[in-house]
This record gives C-alpha cells, structure tokens and sequence, in this order.
C-alpha cells in the first residue's frame, strides 16, 4: 500500500487501524456488532460496523515451488517477455498457466488493473485452446 494511502487512513478519525492481529469471530445479530481480535496471545472485542482487511503486500506463492511457474525475486509469478520468449501477456513460463492481478511481476497493485487482467486472460485462455484444437 502506498505510503500516503496510510497516512490519509491513519488520519481518519471514524478509522481505527490494528496491525498484526488476526480475526477470529465477527459478530451481530443483522449487521456486523463485534469483532474478536487475537494479537500474539491477547485476545480483544472490538465494536465496529464495518470490518476491512489488508493482508499486506507479499504475495503467497510458495504453493508454485516445483511445477515450472518462475517467479520473481520477491516471489511475485513472471508473465509475457519476463517469463521466457514469446510468453503471451499473462502467460507464465509454463505455456497454457496464466496469471492476472496483484501477483503478476510488474503488476499495478489496483483492484481495477486486477479485474482488466483477469478480463484478458479470459480472452488468452480461449485464444490459447482455440490454437492447441487447431493443431491436435
């Protein structure tokens, strides 16, 4: 998240900001009441009528380990050029593994550049069946 992001929340006063804590209950009869917060081993109820949740900028990748899918220093997946000649857009260094949203290499971090790249592997998905029908 962008520094001046943080600080516009950070300066809100409807906002209150928990770091490092994990949600384990949300609560309420019609609407959202209580949430149950655990950080380290001290468990919290919060009031709140809206929950929203940032779980950071690291992408969980680990689960690609061994299948081919390269991925970058920081563990964000390579697509097109970076992940080997002629890779399509979203394509990743397996041919036919597409990859859209904030864990592509190079991607914008933006909920609206997310849905486009998912939009577009869509089309290089059929594309890609339409050429291996072609040649079997």
């Amino acid at each position: 998240m962008s520094q001046y992001l943080i600080d516009r929340i950070a300066a809100l006063e409807n906002v209150d900001v928990t770091y490092g804590a994990q949600i384990t209950a949300l609560r309420g009869s019609k609407t959202l009441e209580e949430v149950e917060l655990l950080s380290g081993t001290q468990r919290s109820m919060v009031f709140a009528e809206q929950v929203f949740l940032f779980t950071g900028a690291s992408p969980n990748t680990s689960w690609l380990g061994g299948c081919g899918v390269a991925v970058d220093q920081n563990g964000f997946v390579r697509t097109g050029e970076a992940a080997g000649p002629g890779s399509k857009e979203h394509e990743t260094s397996v041919p036919g593994v597409f990859c859209a949203g904030d864990v592509r290499s190079g991607s914008t971090k933006r909920v609206a550049a997310a849905v486009g790249d998912g939009a577009a592997v869509v089309a290089q998905i059929h594309r890609h069946l339409e050429r291996a029908v072609a040649q079997a």
